[in-house]
């Protein structure tokens, strides 16, 4: 296994490489621009002295002469201009690459800025959406179709072990493959930007299926023809009226009767174009790319491989027609070319067919590509942290959580303090410690690292061994002045929604976390009614921890069968309180709440 560190060292040395190439390019491209003002200038002094000096044709040579040049430096000054932007886009890929694996938000660019509704079982509580969350930390996908399957996964509320062990073999074969992922989000970045909007595509292609008739088409083109062989007669003296006027003003009236659904149309294809071209450039990278060594990464890339269904081809057929629907919008032009052929009638009728064609192989080909960015968030995360391993899923009945070296991938490695964690059987784990000893973060962790690993991706953990499972959390607690709702209230509204999970009928077990259960009321109402509510957890389908400071209830929970103790606890050292962090068995033996409190200048008794 490769270190973390020589991965970031790794990272460090491209990133280095980047900058120094990237700064040459820069500095070639001020010097191109240098040259092609002196050319230009002069081209113009010289050719203007040898017109003076000796004669209007050498000056003409000399121009001409000169302006080659120029065209020739400007084209290699292009190229220059496009390695440097390629070089910088892959620059910042990089840089967000160095900083997902230091956890550097300043760097990461901002995910989904939505939360997921308060009702969610688990996804608020553990985050796993919205600013400085696992998907904020994970997504690397361009489209927000992307972006929104990843959300998906994350927060499945229903686990489905089929779909997702097959989802973690493919992401660990996506894992070593860096150069992929990032030629990949490369041409995102460059032909698409920071966003990619399949939806206007998908609009696009389903609207104006067929604006015009093809007995339009006929009509306009019997018109046309007609009006040619009525002025072909009077040119040849058959005809002693100009017959072949009132031909073309009833071509002309007809046009315009039909003009704004073509008109409609038609802009609608131009405003389109560069979107296409975009597309067309993204997905033929995945078309032409080679990946025959990868069978599961060849079966994703399948609809942009098969020859029927090849996106180069189709499109470059669409991109023709926008291309000839551009050529009318010069107005002159247009006249021109509806003047000497049903022009617009031509280009709307095969433009919907082609549309059709294409309406039935992109919606394919951008689920494709979605699921494709999903996948890649989840095998960076891998492939960032090599220390992480895929969790194995058991898909027997009963419940199961064996952990070893489990850690919150959200806390920086240098200061993140693993533990060794199993449940095995319909267990309730009831959690006392300290304030501030780490109890409200190890449930989050364990709930984070089940999220992932029912998401497909890696855990942060040496290894975690686990059955499907429903999650439900009651961490994050929520008031509401307007609705009138007080934290103990929506707390026991959030745990009457747990009690209702529990007794549904589910294959899956629940997979509960409750933290500091109660902690809005009096010591002796607490205690009540957190015995009572433990024991409506106990012998149903589901297992989970609960933390909580009251060691009464920790006491009393030690004497139930199917409730287990464990703690974390401080040390005093110096008058000062030191956390290591690490669980233990049984119930918590020291309490520092008064020791906070003296600590922070606040009165408490001797």
């Amino acid at each position: 296994m490769v270190e973390p560190a020589v991965r970031l060292r790794a990272l460090e040395n491209q990133l280095r490489r980047l900058r120094l190439h990237l700064g040459q390019l820069e500095a070639q491209h001020r010097r191109f621009s240098w040259y092609r003002l002196i050319l230009f200038g002069g081209t113009l002094i010289l050719a203007f002295s040898v017109a003076v000096w000796s004669s209007s044709a050498a000056g003409l040579l000399a121009l001409v002469v000169g302006l080659s040049a120029f065209g020739i430096l400007a084209f290699f000054h292009r190229r220059i201009e496009q390695a440097y932007r390629r070089h910088a886009v892959w620059s910042r890929i990089k840089a967000e690459q160095q900083a997902r694996a230091n956890l550097d938000w300043e760097l990461i660019p901002p995910g989904s800025r939505d939360e997921e509704p308060a009702s969610h079982p688990f996804s608020n509580d553990l985050d796993l959406i919205g600013p400085r969350s696992v998907h904020e930390l994970l997504n690397i996908a361009v489209s927000a179709e992307g972006s929104r399957l990843l959300e998906s996964w994350l927060t499945a509320s229903e686990p489905d072990p089929a779909v997702l062990i097959d989802r973690q073999q493919t992401v660990r074969e996506l894992v070593p493959l860096s150069r992929f992922r990032d030629k990949l989000l490369l041409a995102l970045r460059l032909h698409v930007g920071e966003r990619l909007d399949g939806e206007k595509l998908r609009k696009w292609l389903q609207s104006h299926s067929e604006p015009i008739p093809p007995v339009h088409l006929l009509v306009a083109a019997v018109l046309v023809g007609t009006t040619y062989l009525l002025a072909v007669a009077s040119v040849a003296g058959w005809l002693r009226f100009p017959v072949w006027e009132v031909s073309l003003a009833a071509y002309f009236a007809f046009y315009i009767t039909r003009s704004r659904q073509i008109w409609s149309v038609l802009n609608s294809a131009v405003s389109m174009d560069d979107q296409l071209s975009s597309l067309g450039r993204v997905l033929g990278f995945l078309e032409t790319y080679p990946c025959d060594r990868h069978p599961r990464l060849a079966g994703l890339c399948a609809p942009f491989t098969r020859p029927g269904t090849r996106p180069s081809k189709h499109i470059r057929r669409v991109k023709l027609l926008t291309l000839l629907a551009g050529l009318r919008m010069n107005p002159i032009l247009g006249a021109i070319l509806n003047l000497l052929s049903p022009w617009d009638f031509l280009v709307v009728h095969f433009l919907a067919r082609r549309k059709k064609d294409l309406a039935s192989l992109v919606p394919a080909w951008l689920d494709r590509c979605s699921e494709l960015e999903a996948l890649l968030s989840l095998a960076n995360l891998g492939f960032l942290n090599p220390d992480y391993s895929f969790p194995d899923v058991e898909t027997g009945e009963g419940c199961r959580f064996v952990a070893e070296q489990i850690g919150h991938p959200l806390i920086e490695r240098s200061i993140r303090v693993a533990n060794c964690f199993s449940l095995d059987g319909a267990q309730v784990i009831v959690l006392t410690g300290s304030n501030m000893s780490g109890k409200s973060t190890f449930i989050k962790t364990l709930g984070v690292n089940l999220a992932l690993a029912q998401a497909g991706g890696p855990v942060c953990a040496s290894r975690l061994s686990v059955v499907p499972y429903r999650i439900f959390a009651c961490i994050r607690l929520v008031d509401s002045v307007q609705d009138h709702v007080s934290t103990f209230y929506a707390e026991v509204r959030r745990l009457r929604q747990l009690l209702e999970k529990l007794h549904e009928p589910s294959p899956f077990p629940l997979f509960f976390l409750i933290d500091e259960i109660f902690r809005g009321t009096n010591n002796r109402e607490r205690l009540l009614g957190s015995q009572a509510f433990l024991e409506a957890l106990l012998g149903k389908n589901g297992t989970g921890v609960i933390t909580t400071h009251d060691l009464d209830l920790a006491h009393s929970a030690d004497r139930s069968a199917g409730v287990r103790n464990l703690h974390f606890r401080e040390e005093i050292v110096r008058d000062g309180m030191v956390f290591d962090y690490r669980l233990r068995e049984g119930i918590c033996p020291t309490t520092n709440a008064l020791k906070i409190m003296r600590m922070e200048g606040l009165p408490v008794p001797d």
